[in-house]
């Protein structure tokens, strides 16, 4: 009301804030009000970088904000650029530390010239970089919070009145520089409660006993009453959210297995993304545009064979294909195999006339979809080989893009049947993700097809997919997403004595001095202390209801309770609510059939194979022994490096 600008620590903070504030305006009666200054504090430096830009300040004219993809690209190149670097070093390994460590000295505002004695390896790479971002015209992210600090102390930019921060457990140097110079006055707010709150701790036996309690929990607790805000806290989200969207799913949505269920958005919300490279849709783009190189695992080009997000349906070919792929043996198969494999399913599943009709290139898109469904995948393949043939050997990125896209539509990506709306989503970060692909280009280089693609994954593997889905009483969240959060009911897991504190984990390209001495993140064993005191004391206040969980075991070592929560009262936990799985309704009349003999051997139209062998099984199993002998039944072989046993074998009888 005193119209504060309120900067929180990230976006989900402040949507809630704004919420509140609407909720607020609503209960007084207005119907109309003002929009708050309520932003994240990175959203707040590009809106006042926006706006230095367009009122022309000198201080702007620098240079634009580097795009994530080329930094790391030019990264690569200063590491590689360095003639004293380590033999043995890769500079794609080390480009995202040396990025991830430069940006600590930047917003720990530790002085370069402390680094030429103590990080002599990274100032080298430093000097390099910030060459090549001149030579571009390129600024970093933290370059661009110092430029808006320079506007606002020479007034190019118009003060605030107060700043108040909200949800920062601790706060870099270089943004409490740029809130003193915004502001008359910055305050932090700890929001205090004075309701006594009710706090347990609880154990289990693993994490996923933990997991499954909590998802009863919440489930108990949102039947009670829909209107509950219930918070699920997992400090490490990242590293299980596939296991926490499985346990979720199948409890609060138990009948999402059925056959005839429809995909739909989950009752809950993880904060917590995936990468784009792993949703099926970019998954599959990406494996049909790595068949541009000349081998890969066999595995990857049987998970191709078995996506629906390409080609024909014919299931027939592709399981035909995925058997003789199999046969070979060979862990790692050329990309002309796979496609020559798939030719000779075609020819000898399809009828002998259609194959023999000469197939024209297609010269028009909707020629390539025809093709699709006249000549099957084979031809499809063949004609994404021919276009990369067309292309030389190193070019830019665009020139790359346009061939990807091209093969991509020759393959009959994303598939001939219509995609839901999460694959819809998929696939328009991934046309965002290909316009971000073109910001190479303004380094003017050429590079390889190999090259090429590797940009590419690298890019859908640091993209985050976070489906769209409507607001959700129940909230699966990470750590720093839960700060400052208010819940109705909480559980916090994880908090054994293994992470709670958490241990120092100091960046290995800057010394462990110059980090304890400007009090960088993961440094010091007394600051990661005394940020878990203040993280749980914010955790025991932001609910009425609160649990705090570990598990006691893990497949290394045993768990005990964190000494941040020992005071607090246990819980049984066989007093929490439970769920159980649900019985699946049999909704047809099952008919009856006897099967304890097959169908009688008819020699005269069946060979039987194996010699002994059949004796064998048929004592041993009598359905093994039908399924091998009498349906083909066969496990396909395992492959191996270098010669196998067959392979030995027929060496030795030469």
């Amino acid at each position: 009301e005193a119209g504060a600008l309120v900067l929180t620590s990230h976006n989900r903070l402040a949507t809630k804030i704004r919420q509140a504030w609407g909720q607020h305006q609503q209960s007084l009666g207005h119907t109309s009000w003002p929009q708050p200054n309520i932003y994240a504090i990175e959203h707040w430096i590009d809106e006042c970088w926006q706006r230095c830009c367009d009122a022309g300040s000198a201080h702007a004219s620098t240079g634009t904000v580097v795009n994530p993809l080329v930094e790391q690209l030019l990264w690569e190149q200063a590491i590689e650029e360095d003639k004293h670097k380590p033999d043995s070093l890769l500079p794609p390994s080390y480009a995202r530390l040396a990025s991830s460590t430069y940006s600590i000295v930047q917003r720990w505002m530790i002085p370069i010239c402390r680094l030429e004695e103590e990080s002599s390896l990274l100032h080298q790479w430093i000097k390099i970089f910030r060459n090549k971002l001149s030579q571009n015209r390129l600024i970093t992210s933290a370059d661009r919070a110092t430029t808006v600090i320079k506007s606002f102390e020479s007034k190019t930019l118009p003060t605030n009145q107060s700043i108040v921060l909200v949800g920062f457990d601790s706060i870099p140097p270089l943004y409490s520089s740029l809130t003193a110079a915004a502001a008359e006055t910055v305050t932090i707010a700890n929001p205090t409660s004075t309701q006594k709150n009710q706090v347990h701790q609880v154990s289990f036996h693993d994490e996923q006993q933990e997991l499954k309690a909590a998802a009863a929990w919440a489930k108990h607790h949102l039947n009670e009453d829909p209107s509950n805000r219930i918070g699920i806290v997992i400090p490490e989200l990242a590293r299980v959210r596939n296991q926490v969207d499985r346990t979720f799913r199948q409890t609060l949505e138990p009948d999402y297995r059925l056959p005839t269920q429809q995909r739909t958005t989950t009752p809950y919300n993880i904060s917590a993304g995936t990468a784009l490279s792993d949703t099926p849709l970019v998954a599959t783009a990406l494996g049909l545009l790595a068949l541009n190189k000349q081998q890969l695992p066999l595995t990857e080009l049987c998970q191709l064979l078995n996506s629906p997000f390409w080609g024909n349906e014919h299931t027939a070919t592709r399981a035909y294909a995925e058997q003789r792929l199999r046969k070979l043996a060979k862990r790692n198969l050329r990309c002309s195999d796979f496609r020559y494999q798939i030719y000779q399913c075609e020819e000898s599943l399809a009828p002998e006339e259609s194959m023999m009709r000469p197939t024209p290139l297609p010269s028009s898109e909707n020629d390539v979809k025809n093709s699709l469904t006249m000549t099957g995948l084979a031809v499809a393949l063949e004609h994404a080989e021919t276009l990369r043939r067309d292309k030389p050997k190193k070019t830019n990125f665009s020139q790359w893009l346009t061939l990807f896209q091209q093969q991509l539509d020759v393959l009959g990506w994303p598939g001939s049947r219509p995609v839901d709306s999460i694959e819809f989503q998929q696939q328009q970060h991934w046309q965002r993700m290909c316009e971000q692909y073109l910001s190479l280009d303004t380094l003017n280089i050429e590079v390889s097809l190999n090259e090429a693609i590797r940009q590419l994954q690298k890019l859908a593997s640091q993209t985050v997919f976070q489906a769209e889905t409507e607001d959700s009483p129940i909230q699966i969240l990470g750590l720093l997403e839960s700060a400052s959060l208010h819940f109705d009911h909480l559980w916090v897991m994880g908090m054994d004595d293994a992470h709670w504190p958490q241990g120092i984990a100091p960046t290995p390209l800057l010394s462990i001095k110059l980090q304890r001495e400007f009090e960088t993140p993961r440094s010091s064993p007394d600051r990661e202390l005394s940020l878990a005191q203040h993280q749980i004391g914010g955790l025991k206040q932001a609910s009425n209801n609160t649990l705090f969980s570990f598990s006691e075991s893990d497949a290394n070592r045993t768990r005990q309770a964190s000494s941040l929560i020992s005071d607090l009262k246990t819980l049984n936990p066989e007093l929490l609510p439970t769920t159980s799985e649900i019985d699946i309704p049999s909704t047809k009349e099952l008919e009856l059939v006897n099967c304890e003999y097959g169908p009688v051997l008819d020699l005269d139209k069946e060979t039987l194979n194996g010699g002994s062998s059949i004796f064998r099984d048929q004592a041993t199993c009598p359905f093994n022994a039908f399924a091998r002998h009498r349906l083909g039944a066969f496990a396909p072989p395992e492959p191996m490096l270098g010669l196998s046993t067959m392979d030995r074998g027929s060496l030795l009888h030469d």
